[in-house]
């Protein structure tokens, strides 16, 4: 039930692109997301070097891959959602991305 197998994550190009021009976009102060209505519920992640070094990059991925494993019941709906950082989230706690997040995707109609 809280597992983060390879069948929820986006992993191909094609995946990403056609969430990138059908999915709807919302903004928060830490996150932008994209998501599409789809057949089931996945994530995928793009963080750029703008956002920080190695370790910061891979520390945003790792709590948000976590984020969303222990929200999955929550989030409930099928949907590809890509998530993109700003600069402002390299120093936010677990709980304030978590809020973020869940706001983000709960609050939008797709």
């Amino acid at each position: 039930m809280h597992t983060f197998p390879k069948t929820c994550r986006l992993l191909k190009s094609k995946e990403f692109q056609r969430v990138g021009r059908h999915g709807s976009f919302i903004s928060g102060k830490l996150l932008n997301i994209r998501m599409l209505k789809s057949s089931n519920l996945k994530i995928g992640l793009t963080v750029s070097k703008k956002f920080g070094r190695a370790h910061q990059r891979n520390r945003f991925k790792r709590l948000v891959r976590e984020i969303f494993r222990l929200s999955k019941l929550e989030l409930g709906s099928n949907v590809h959602i890509c998530v993109y950082p700003k600069k402002e989230a390299q120093n936010a706690t677990f709980d304030t991305l978590k809020n973020e997040f869940i706001y983000l995707v709960t609050a939008d109609s797709v």
